[in-house]
């Protein structure tokens, strides 16, 4: 587009910038995409007093509606809450330090909630992603549709209630939900570039990158979006914001190189858990009567039943969706005769993203079900997107940003003004209808929750620092406190302590996705425990002092605990009890003989006869195995390890102390691939925790550093990210105030 018909601020025109300037010099006709808009795009260049405070009101009813009833002085429990850093210890997440299965991007996110709720006991701030999806929805669209109150406010309403967003907010999906909150800004800046070029690709880029920070998913989601937008401004041959579009994507993806570089590292020495049967595991759910492709254009499908649905209470609900869908289609008639670039460019987008969107929610289903099978096979990094309904929030976002113009649309069609404000209400009025469910704390659905006070006393019955078992072993629970609700193990997160939790899928036949050799070994060990008569010696070695049990449906299978000789219940209360591990935990040691077992059957068998800490012992096979010593196996004698000082550092780095007679060091940490010893590569105790041989020839004692050698590429990317990300926010910064410098006064 030539550059005359730039606006000052470097902006698409505006129906009220071309009436603003309708009365052209003499002799000057306007014509084309300078012409005056049609009427029923028309708006004022700003919205009035009136017009603005009745925008608040109605951002403040929303919010209300939202979060109001979610917030409280206790804590909000839901099912994938496991990784949202809002319990009161929350543990910060392996991953990001490379641990398996070696994904750092939300390392930078993640740290800031933790300090931030860490350092702010006020529970709404817990609820700040579910709270900024409106007002990010709003200031995208808001530039998406300036000086158009009606057509930001019905696009904002949609965009922010509908069956998507209930679905991932009352499954507890905060970082999915975050990512989508991005999406109309990343759009507005594609579809109405800011007046630089750079400005434009670094602001964008940070967006994009952004949301694939707090969900990796959208590194998929989003940059189909941004393809989309290119390919729309191509198509009416507007190079210029196609370009910025290009900026923005190659930004974008620089400015995730952090948490790429790792990952790519990653994906090339680990091997990964998931595997095909994962796309029929988490695949859409098509409706009973209307089938997969009407629940998908209805934003449903999502793979696990959870809260209450408007679906389950209105069996019309095709019928408020077609509805929604029409006034839809209006705005994408009046976006493509408005006569403006932008306005083409998005209606093409909304087309090409809600089908697009809609066929890859479908996963291996539909028509693009092979394609999709082969993206999920050979692209590299889409094993991530096996759950393809999270597609469906570019469906979401096609709909609000034409549903918002067909709304204003339709309503400046109307001659009478009532007519018109009773239009735009009943527009509102079906959305609300629509996603009903969403309010009022997902219709009663979840509620702030207190922790038993018992609890707080059974923290304080253990030791200060001593590592926990949490049992169940199970991720999910049904907790009966909390209504019998499924929830994330609330053991893990609430108590002082490191808590050793379980880490199962639990998805269908899938059990278990786990890398993790100490939760694959305690898995088989908590299986074959009513067996057992020493369980405290398998876990001694993991460097587990205590065991607390949730007093939850199914812990009546955990009785064997009682049955154990080296445990002791230390604490018991109608909704939890603690034993207490009474044999050596040391926090590292030297085993004083070795000895070659050939699973860890054997394993389990020789603790019954004397402690695991006394030998570094090597399994041919780290699996499961029989529970039996083979026969004439020599079983040593008893002969305590040499105990170690308690080592001290980080989860990555480990300063310990050897003596001199000490050639072997174990510690309690999970044998990953790519911990060393002073150049010494671990040789795992039994398969599951780290074990070195120290160097030979110790004349003294010597402190030695223990490091976890993938962190060392995780922390140059961590720096040059962060340096990144300042470099491009003070560019930003620069070129929007050389900008405004350079405007006339």
């Amino acid at each position: 587009m030539p550059s005359a018909e730039r606006t000052p601020d470097g902006a698409w025109p505006t129906p009220g910038r071309l009436q603003a300037t309708a009365n052209p010099p003499a002799g000057v006709t306007l014509s084309g995409p300078s012409a005056p808009a049609p009427a029923a795009l028309a708006g004022a260049a700003r919205p009035g007093r009136r017009q603005r405070w009745y925008l608040a009101a109605l951002a403040a009813i929303l919010e209300a509606f939202l979060i109001g009833p979610l917030i409280g002085r206790d804590a909000l429990h839901l099912l994938d809450f496991g990784d949202y850093p809002e319990n009161p210890h929350p543990p910060f997440t392996p991953s990001a330090f490379g641990f398996p299965p070696g994904i750092t991007s939300r390392a930078p996110v993640d740290a800031v909630l933790y300090w931030a709720f860490q350092a702010v006991h006020w529970a709404p701030v817990r609820l700040l992603p579910f709270a900024a999806v409106a007002p990010l929805a709003w200031a995208g669209f808001a530039r998406l549709f300036p000086g158009r109150p009606l057509a930001t406010g019905a696009a904002v309403l949609l965009f922010t209630v509908n069956p998507f967003v209930y679905e991932r907010m009352a499954s507890g999906q905060v970082y999915v939900v975050m990512g989508y909150s991005l999406l109309p800004v990343l759009l507005a800046l594609l579809i109405r570039p800011l007046a630089s070029l750079t400005a434009t690709a670094v602001a964008g880029g940070l967006v994009y990158a952004l949301s694939a920070a707090v969900s990796v998913h959208y590194l998929f989601i989003a940059g189909l979006m941004i393809a989309v937008v290119v390919l729309a401004h191509l198509a009416g041959l507007h190079a210029r914001p196609a370009l910025a579009g290009a900026g923005t994507a190659f930004c974008g993806l620089v400015l995730s190189l952090y948490w790429l570089i790792p990952a790519a590292q990653a994906l090339r020495t680990m091997p990964s858990h998931v595997t095909r049967m994962d796309l029929s595991v988490f695949q859409t759910v098509g409706d009973q009567v209307w089938g997969l492709g009407v629940n998908i254009a209805g934003l449903y499908g999502f793979w696990r039943p959870g809260p209450p649905l408007v679906q389950d209470y209105l069996s019309g609900w095709p019928f408020l969706l077609l509805v929604i869908v029409m006034i839809a289609a209006a705005g994408i008639r009046a976006l493509a005769g408005a006569g403006l670039p932008a306005g083409r460019a998005l209606a093409l987008s909304c087309v090409v993203l809600a089908v697009t969107g809609g066929l890859l929610a479908a996963g291996a289903q539909g028509p693009t079900g092979a394609l999709y099978t082969w993206l999920f096979g050979h692209l590299p990094g889409f094993k991530v997107m096996r759950e393809a309904e999270k597609f469906s929030a570019l469906v979401a976002l096609a709909y609000a940003a034409s549903f918002g113009p067909g709304a204003e649309a339709v309503s400046r069609s109307l001659t009478q003004d009532l007519s018109r404000k009773l239009c735009a209400a009943g527009a509102c009025a079906v959305v609300l209808v629509y996603g009903w469910t969403e309010l009022w704390g997902f219709d009663g659905y979840a509620r702030p929750t207190a922790y038993p006070a018992s609890w707080a006393a059974a923290d304080r019955a253990m030791s200060p620092g001593a590592t926990a078992l949490a049992l169940p072993w199970r991720s999910y629970l049904p907790v009966p406190w909390m209504g019998n609700r499924v929830v994330p193990n609330p053991v893990q997160g609430y108590f002082d302590r490191p808590v050793i939790s379980a880490d199962d899928l639990e998805a269908g036949p899938i059990e278990t996705e786990s890398s993790n050799p100490r939760s694959l070994f305690l898995q088989y060990g908590l299986s074959e425990a009513g067996r057992l008569t020493e369980f405290g010696r398998v876990l001694a070695p993991l460097g587990i002092r205590f065991v607390i049990l949730a007093r939850v449906p199914g812990e009546q299978d955990l009785a064997w605990l009682g049955r154990q000789r080296d445990l002791t219940r230390v604490f018991s209360s109608a909704t939890i009890a603690v034993y207490r591990n009474d044999e050596a935990v040391p926090a590292s040691y030297a085993p004083a003989r070795r000895l070659v077992l050939r699973d860890w059957g054997q394993v389990l068998a020789l603790a019954q006869r004397v402690p695991l800490t006394d030998c570094l012992i090597q399994v041919r096979h780290a699996a499961p195995g029989p529970l039996a010593l083979p026969p004439g196996q020599a079983i040593p004698p008893p002969k305590p390890p040499m105990v170690l000082a308690a080592p001290h550092g980080s989860a990555v780095s480990l300063a310990v102390r050897l003596p001199q007679a000490a050639s072997t060091v174990v510690l309690p940490n999970p044998a990953y691939p790519g911990w060393q010893l002073a150049g010494f590569r671990a040789t795992p105790q039994f398969g599951v925790t780290v074990a070195f041989r120290g160097p030979a020839g110790l004349r003294h004692p010597a402190v030695l550093v223990a490091g976890y050698t993938p962190w060392r590429l995780v922390e140059r990317c961590d720096l040059a990210g962060a340096c990144l990300t300042a470099g491009s926010l003070t560019l930003l910064a620069i070129s929007l105030t050389r900008r405004r410098r350079s405007r006339p006064t």
